[in-house]
């Protein structure tokens, strides 16, 4: 079990202010001595009040004397969870040796792996400590830097800082890959490495990386969510749904909490449980009676996900409320009827509400081939491609704006990659992109969800019929049919 240690400031107890730089120093050293350790996990906070925003299961406190020519210091390690101090240090030595023996000392007694701050120049020390009482961060580290002896922590640290700065995720990777094996009792660290994982799509590896985590911090709610989510990637829902419970023990009364299992729910093809999830979320944030919508629109249960829509759009007021309907009513088969009610809007309106409508009627048109709408909107790249049949020279920039996405928000992107491949014949690399399902609209741009939506149906009859599933082709054909191919 890791010990996670909120490490506050020393209060001075000497009569002279001259040695208040020393307060945050001491504790600086603490966290920075610490930082290997297998067993201890240290972050310096202001008070013991901020300790809960790192899960702290301990806290160190303590002051420190100046008299005589001696410098004192009395520390007292206090489990939160137990309300009682376990571990009394104190320490003392001559003033002449200076403050930085005895906090590196401290935190030698914390642990045996601790290493060791500084060049053993007290003025330097004096410099760092005196840079982090000031408050600038590029003082803090300008400071830092020449107060320590660089060793393999703190390259690996650089390399990291300059690798995100850069922007380049290899980089960013490697570095986290070795400071995960430098500082193993750091859950932020392989949290992160878990999410830089994610990013690039290696989901065996996020889920590896996530559940490291969660051994040494389990009372993370953030990282169990973010675990679930890359446990779906994998096709474990089982495994998502209780790593996302795991969150909501956390983090009771939270409505994510629901949308999560909702989500994971969705996205792996179990479209009753999502309704059923959106539902309960949609108790407390209304806006998810639109996801409980598209699961219910999923199941061929058009009725079910037209009640929940009524009830989502209710509350919009004017123009949005007529828009956000003609939008549904286009999704779910009733093309004509809207297109008609957007037109019919198109002289009440001005400004942003006017430009929003007119684009979204110039998509429209491009797809259904109407002479009706007004073609203004200027469709960009690939997609101009897709709708002009044009599949083969769509993919490359398909594939690298794919490559580039995030795999929380590559819905769309995934599905018109997906699209362009059974086009182009490659029906087995589209069957692993369509394998996660994304909600139609609330998964990406929702002027462009009538590219996806109910293209998805069409896109799974194709690779099931590839692989011989011919009922289950037959079943998705029909959803395509009764959404995208009906013009009443």
């Amino acid at each position: 079990m890791v010990e996670r240690l909120a490490v506050l400031p020393f209060e001075n107890l000497s009569s002279d202010p001259q040695w208040n730089w020393y307060s945050r120093a001491s504790s600086a050293v603490v966290q920075y001595d610490l930082a290997g350790a297998r067993n201890i996990f240290a972050q310096t906070l202001d008070s013991i009040a901020e300790a809960p925003s790192i899960q702290a299961s301990h806290v160190l406190q303590g002051y420190f004397i100046v008299r005589n020519g001696r410098i004192g210091i009395r520390a007292t390690v206090e489990n939160l969870r137990k309300t009682k101090a376990m571990e009394h240090i104190d320490l003392d030595g001559p003033m002449a040796g200076g403050f930085l023996p005895l906090a590196n000392e401290l935190a030698r007694r914390l642990s045996s792996e601790a290493r060791t701050f500084g060049n053993s120049n007290e003025n330097t020390f004096r410099s760092y400590g005196q840079a982090l009482e000031a408050g600038g961060a590029g003082a803090r580290e300008q400071a830092l830097k020449a107060a320590v002896d660089m060793d393999s922590i703190d390259r690996a640290e650089a390399q990291y800082v300059a690798a995100v700065a850069s922007g380049r995720s290899n980089a960013r990777i490697q570095a986290l890959e070795t400071l995960v094996h430098l500082e193993p009792a750091n859950a932020r660290l392989f949290a992160n490495l878990g999410g830089a994982q994610y990013e690039r799509r290696n989901f065996q590896e996020a889920v590896r990386n996530y559940r490291a985590a969660t051994i040494l911090n389990p009372d993370d709610p953030r990282v169990w969510n973010a675990l679930g989510y890359a446990l779906a990637w994998t096709r474990d829902l089982n495994g998502a749904r209780q790593a996302i419970e795991e969150y909501g023990k956390l983090a009771p009364g939270d409505v994510n909490v629901q949308d999560s299992l909702g989500e994971v729910s969705f996205n792996l093809g179990d479209f009753d449980s999502a309704a059923k999830y959106f539902q309960q979320a949609a108790q407390k944030s209304p806006a998810e009676l639109l996801k409980a919508a598209e699961a219910r629109l999923m199941t061929g249960d058009l009725g079910s996900a037209d009640a929940f829509f009524a009830k989502y759009v209710g509350p919009a007021k004017g123009w949005r409320a007529a828009y956000e309907m003609a939008q549904w009513d286009f999704l779910t088969g009733r093309r004509t009827r809207a297109m008609a009610a957007l037109e019919a809007l198109m002289p009440t309106l001005g400004g942003e509400a006017k430009s929003l409508t007119l684009s979204r009627l110039s998509i429209w048109d491009l797809e259904t081939g109407s002479s009706n709408a007004p073609g203004s909107w200027e469709v960009a790249g690939p997609i101009r491609l897709l709708l002009a049949g044009k599949f083969q020279d769509a993919l490359p920039e398909l594939e690298a704006r794919y490559q580039r996405a995030n795999p929380s928000n590559d819905g769309q992107i995934r599905l018109l990659l997906a699209w362009a491949l059974v086009e182009t014949g490659s029906i087995d690399r589209a069957a692993t992109l369509i394998e996660m399902c994304p909600l139609p609209l609330s998964s990406g741009e929702p002027m462009v969800a009538s590219l996806t939506f109910p293209r998805y149906f069409a896109l799974r009859a194709a690779v099931f019929e590839k692989k011989g599933k011919l009922d289950e082709a037959k079943k998705n054909r029909e959803l395509f049919l009764r959404y995208g191919g009906a013009t009443k």
